[in-house]
C-alpha cells in the first residue's frame, strides 16, 4: 500500500505520519492492490480502560460462556453475509484476534495458537463457510514488530500469488 507523500522526510514524527496515513486511508487517498474493508467479530462495545472488564474477556465475564457462544454464532452469521456480499474468491479475510479466527475458520483448519499466529501458519480455505481464504494474524499489540510485518507480507503474497 502506498500513500500520497509516502516519501516524507525520515525525521517526520511517527504519530504525525500515522495520523496523515489514517486520514489518507479513510479518504481513499492511497494506492493498493487490495480493496480494504474493516469489520469486527464482536460488535458489542467493551471498555478499554480497566483490564478486568475490557475486550472479549470482559464480555465473557459479563455474559458468561454459554451466552458468548450464542453471540459468536450470531456474529459469524452476520460476517458471513458481509463476506458473501463484499469479498470475491480472489480476496481474503484476515483475522487479528483469536475469537475472530476461531469463529470464522473452517473446522479442518488449524485451531488458533499464539505460536501459529506468529509463525503465519493460521490459514483456512473458507471464512464463515464462504469460499474465501481466511488468514489468522498475530495480535495487533505486536503490530510494530518485524514478525508481524513478515506474517502480513506472507499472507499478502499468498493472496496475490507474488
Amino acid at each position: 500500500m502506498s500513500f500520497d507523500g509516502a516519501s516524507a522526510a525520515p525525521e517526520e514524527d511517527v504519530e504525525v505520519r500515522n495520523a496523515r496515513r489514517r486520514a489518507d486511508l479513510l479518504a481513499g487517498s492511497y494506492e493498493s492492490p487490495f480493496i480494504v474493508g474493516i469489520d469486527v467479530f464482536f460488535t458489542l462495545p467493551s471498555p478499554a480502560s480497566t483490564p478486568r472488564w475490557s475486550g472479549v474477556s470482559g464480555l465473557m465475564k459479563l455474559f458468561g460462556r454459554p451466552a458468548m457462544r450464542l453471540i459468536a454464532t450470531a456474529e459469524r452469521t452476520r460476517l458471513a453475509e458481509t463476506i458473501a456480499r463484499h469479498v470475491t474468491g480472489r480476496g481474503a479475510v484476515v483475522a487479528f484476534q483469536k475469537d475472530a479466527y476461531e469463529g470464522l475458520r473452517d473446522q479442518s483448519a488449524p485451531p488458533y495458537t499464539f505460536a501459529d499466529a506468529c509463525a503465519g501458519r493460521l490459514r483456512s480455505e473458507s471464512a464463515a463457510s464462504c469460499p474465501v481464504r481466511l488468514f489468522g494474524a498475530p495480535p495487533t499489540r505486536l503490530a510494530n514488530t518485524q514478525m508481524f510485518r513478515r506474517v502480513l507480507a506472507e499472507h499478502a503474497a499468498a493472496v496475490t500469488g507474488a
